[in-house]
């Protein structure tokens, strides 16, 4: 049973991994004159391999986990026992809200998307303090019996930095550009998507065990990506925390007996 609270450190190893390799790829397998990303080259196929290969493997874990019925909703899959934990998860939430900082200052740069950074800036800035109040009612079982707005705010957040996302990278024909950031954070809107069932009476620890672990490891990939300091932090965020609850809820879920 207590293996089981190991697994996170599969995709941060396997994350550090592709990082580096991507980092490579960058700079070898793509034309320095166009940006186009040269066919079937070598490193390319092996981004796209360990990607694979890290998700077939977090998927057979996860879907070998046998577990018990969980009785107390959010409370119970996601409680903070100690405060290593707490203050990791307290460090993601800040590395988000510094995220949300440099949007306040990128729309002074870039006057035609005003709106969307400032709407962005204001949805990081909500979600990061939500994340913090979650975090402090699940620190130790907390005091509150019901989470709700708190537990949805990131993930309104998420899907509207998706959206945007995609918007500025669309016209981009080199879909190799861009896919690992896209799916960190597609992997990030369905696992707060996922947490958020558990305030709902919709516990899904298999989805949300998977979700998670895989979007830390595409999480740590796309740093190695040419992104701002504020995106780069975001990103580093987002593994911290989708670390951090997957390991808590390893370690809060009941195995049913015989399981390893």
């Amino acid at each position: 049973m207590r293996n089981y609270q190991l697994l996170p450190v599969f995709p941060i190893a396997a994350g550090i991994a592709g990082a580096i390799l991507r980092h490579f790829e960058l700079l070898r397998a793509f034309e320095p004159d166009t940006g186009l990303a040269v066919p079937g080259h070598p490193l390319s196929a092996a981004m796209i391999l360990l990607s694979m290969a890290a998700a077939a493997v977090l998927l057979l874990f996860t879907l070998k986990m046998r577990i018990l019925p969980i009785k107390g909703g959010y409370r119970e899959a996601f409680r903070i026992d100690g405060p290593a934990l707490a203050a990791v998860l307290v460090a993601s939430c800040f590395l988000l809200l510094f995220y949300g900082a440099s949007e306040v200052v990128a729309f002074a740069r870039d006057v035609p998307h005003l709106v969307s950074h400032l709407l962005l800036a204001g949805l990081i800035i909500w979600a990061g303090i939500s994340m913090l109040f979650t975090i402090q009612s699940s620190f130790r079982g907390g005091q509150r019996e019901a989470f709700g707005l708190e537990t949805l705010v990131p993930v309104f957040f998420s899907c509207f930095w998706l959206i945007l996302s995609y918007r500025d990278r669309a016209a981009d024909p080199v879909i190799l550009d861009y896919i690992y950031e896209l799916l960190a954070i597609i992997l990030f809107v369905l696992t707060l998507y996922f947490m958020a069932g558990f305030a709902f009476g919709k516990p899904k620890v298999h989805r949300v065990s998977f979700t998670a672990m895989l979007g830390v490891y595409f999480s740590i990939v796309t740093i190695a990506d040419a992104h701002s300091l504020g995106k780069t932090a975001a990103f580093a965020g987002i593994a911290l925390y989708e670390a951090a609850n997957a390991f808590i809820l390893m370690k809060n879920i009941r195995f049913k007996s015989g399981q390893p």
